[in-house]
């Protein structure tokens, strides 16, 4: 049974991921029409995926994850669409539970009730509460110095009172028609944030998010940017600056300064604190710990300076407010 899918994976350096991703989607999905949008990457992700049979869109320059999944939307020939990190791998699919599902109306937001990560037992979790904003602004200011299960994770746990919901976008399945209707994803955000985001609009415009146990996968957390650690000071910091600027697009300008002041003077304090440890009896991991700080600090210099239409509030904020990341 071919099920009637579009299915849109944005590479990055992923070439030694994407033959098991692509490969997966054909198997256990039956999908017809396999759309890889390449932000400009510099190893073989292009060969690799021209070479699996898929169409692909080679972007000159990377345009970030929103932007990219906005191209493959627009040339989908199916109404259905899933959006799959290159690091995801479907293990198994209910093809009937799945058109079912893809036939309701509206379809909204659908993503895996989990996928598993690293060792069997770990998962992570499709639908996620959002935490209060300047809890993540921090998290993201503090970076290295807080635990793995704090820094490494944007949602907060199920139940939380008060909390609105959101989907992860690892991977996720819209109805392209809804998904234009409701102007795609947020392209002011380069990378990370933006599931987050369009959760919100698809909620606050009446459509449901939603899980299902029809399909499941493993998420080889990371594997979108390529196998070495090489990008990690510009995830991170392209991960800091959509939270700010996500603050910015939902409670406004405002909240959006305060969020920008509360990163700066954390990641301040947060400098100081490693300088000292990097003069103690911890000096060794205190070093690291600063040096993963200054490349993350370098990499937002970079960000900000190089992209055209991204972060246009964290823009301003980092000229006006004593050009924290231009000293």
């Amino acid at each position: 049974m071919t099920l009637a899918i579009t299915a849109i994976v944005v590479s990055y350096n992923s070439a030694a991921v994407l033959v098991e991703c692509i490969c997966a989607l054909r198997e256990h999905l039956g999908v017809d029409q396999v759309i890889v949008v390449d932000n400009a990457s510099l190893d073989e992700s292009v060969v690799v995926a021209r070479g699996l049979g898929a169409e692909v869109i080679a972007n000159r320059s990377n345009i970030g994850f929103g932007a990219a999944c906005n191209l493959g939307v627009r040339a989908a020939t199916h109404e259905v669409v899933m959006f799959v990190n290159p690091d995801v791998c479907i293990t198994s699919a209910d093809r009937k539970a799945l058109s079912e599902f893809a036939a309701r109306t509206p379809l909204g937001l659908v993503a895996p009730r989990a996928l598993v990560v690293g060792e069997p037992g770990h998962e992570e979790l499709g639908l996620r509460q959002v935490l209060p904003w300047p809890f993540s602004v921090a998290r993201e200011a503090l970076g290295p110095m807080l635990p793995r299960e704090v820094s490494g994770h944007r949602g907060g746990a199920l139940g939380l009172p008060g909390s609105q919901r959101w989907l992860s976008g690892a991977l996720l399945i819209v109805a392209r028609s809804e998904f234009i209707g409701l102007g795609g994803f947020d392209e002011r955000l380069f990378l990370y944030y933006e599931d987050m985001e369009l959760s919100r609009r698809y909620l606050n415009s009446g459509f449901p998010i939603s899980v299902t146990d029809a399909i499941t996968g493993r998420h080889a957390l990371g594997g979108s940017s390529g196998p070495t650690d090489a990008p990690s000071a510009t995830v991170s910091a392209a991960s800091a600056m959509s939270s700010i600027e996500v603050v910015g697009i939902i409670h406004g300008f405002r909240s959006a300064r305060c969020a920008w002041i509360l990163y700066r003077d954390a990641r301040r304090l947060a400098t100081v604190l490693l300088w000292l440890a990097a003069r103690g009896p911890l000096s060794a991991r205190g070093q690291r710990k600063l040096r993963e700080f200054r490349s993350t600090q370098a990499a937002a210099t970079a960000l900000l300076a190089n992209s055209v239409c991204h972060y246009p509030l964290v823009k301003t904020f980092s000229q006006d407010l004593d050009g924290f990341f231009h000293r």
